[in-house]
């Protein structure tokens, strides 16, 4: 029986799934960039998206292509590029949350003020005859 050394998954199941989500980065990129969203926003995620789909295949590599017993120093820099990709994916995805928290708050203030304008403006009817 032919075996690939100590790595951690197979690759018939390594490879596909990365196919998989790699398309599924590819539509949601095609989509973003047609959506009606704020520029800050759309830069975020679509570099978000292209780190991913770098990510991607050091992730099948790390997982299913290097044995770490026989080359453990490529294996070791596969692991640390994937650590220092996936970091900067999660500090890319903690700014579009904290902007994205931001602009809800100033657009709840904005509906609050013209909720409260309409309001008066009912209220100021009432009163006068």
């Amino acid at each position: 029986m032919l075996t690939l050394g100590a790595i951690h998954l197979a690759p018939t199941i390594t490879i596909p799934a990365a196919v998989v989500l790699a398309l599924a980065m590819i539509v949601y990129l095609r989509l973003l960039a047609t959506s009606e969203v704020p520029r800050w926003r759309r830069a975020l995620r679509q570099s978000s998206m292209v780190l991913g789909l770098l990510l991607l295949p050091l992730l099948v590599e790390g997982f299913s292509l290097i044995d770490p017993d026989q080359t453990p120093r490529p294996y070791a820099l596969v692991w640390l590029a994937s650590g220092f990709l996936l970091f900067v994916i999660v500090v890319l995805t903690a700014i579009d949350i904290r902007l994205s928290r931001s602009m809800h708050q100033r657009e709840l203030a904005q509906l609050r003020a013209e909720r409260d304008d309409a309001l008066r403006a009912v209220s100021n009817r009432r009163i006068d005859p």
